[in-house]
């Protein structure tokens, strides 16, 4: 990404929710193609439309998330961050421990030339203030989100789980990131 362009973070809103779609499947994509068999994405976009009625719906519950895009100047989306009320409910029906925090970093995506500018670090500061408390769930096989999070204050908290059949039984691990004073 340019040096020179200009970036807004902003709240999504239901109108943006193809746009929020695509910039997630674009990054997924991405950030996954080295583990994940073509054959996940290719599912995933066979169901692009059911997607984008799934993100209208989240987007306009204000009370359980809160999206977030980047922008840059021609209004096309570079990165995209949700912040959920937690636990979800696939983390109950698992019978997973509780998370240590109620808020969740539920996804943080940046298209393939917006990665190592500076974005993530600037999309995230902006959905979750520093001094936030928040867990997330992280792929096994993703050491460089990995890395950023250890970064970004979280540490791991021993909790792993198999993503199921949907996700070809990768595994994921929990992080959480406790309560900071503010600066």
């Amino acid at each position: 990404m340019p040096p020179d362009r200009t970036v807004r973070i902003r709240r999504a809103t239901p109108g943006d929710a193809e746009s929020y779609a695509r910039c997630r499947e674009q990054s997924m994509a991405a950030a996954y193609a080295h583990f994940m068999p073509q054959e996940f994405f290719d599912r995933r976009l066979e169901r692009f439309d059911e997607l984008v009625a799934d993100y209208a719906r989240d987007i306009a519950d204000v009370d359980s998330h809160a999206h977030w895009m980047a922008t840059d100047e021609a209004g096309r989306v570079l990165g995209i961050c949700t912040i959920a009320a937690a636990p979800a409910q696939w983390e109950r029906d698992l019978g997973l421990p509780e998370p240590p925090v109620q808020r969740e970093l539920a996804q943080l995506y940046l298209t393939p030339d917006a990665q190592g500018s500076g974005l993530a670090q600037d999309l995230l500061r902006t959905a979750l203030p520093p001094e936030q408390e928040a867990y997330l769930w992280c792929m096994w096989k993703n050491p460089r989100a990995e890395a950023f999070y250890l970064r970004q204050g979280f540490v791991h908290d021993g909790v792993e789980v198999s993503c199921g059949p949907t996700w070809f039984d990768q595994r994921m691990f929990r992080m959480w990131r406790p309560r900071r004073p503010r600066a």
